[in-house]
């Protein structure tokens, strides 16, 4: 059995003109998500269309909280 486990994590999009990806260490929290997400608005220079899968993260309030404020900006899909 392995003890030294380590992990890395990555938040993945795929834009119309390419593919971005971000890779880090840590979990993936609220804060960085929407930093991720702002990043995404400001790349794109126009309305982003996100798919987002069902970590917790992705329905945290505070997360809801800046999409409704950026509901111009993006717009959220999550899978079932």
């Amino acid at each position: 059995l392995n003890t030294n486990r380590k992990s890395i994590n990555m938040i993945s999009a795929i834009p119309a003109m390419g593919k971005s990806g971000l890779w880090f260490k840590g979990p993936i929290n609220a804060g960085l998500f929407i930093k991720v997400m702002s990043r995404m608005i400001t790349d794109a220079g126009r309305k982003v269309y996100l798919i987002l899968d069902n970590l917790r993260t992705h329905y945290r309030k505070l997360v809801k909280k800046w999409l409704d404020t950026h509901g111009d900006e993006i717009e959220v899909f999550y899978l079932s």
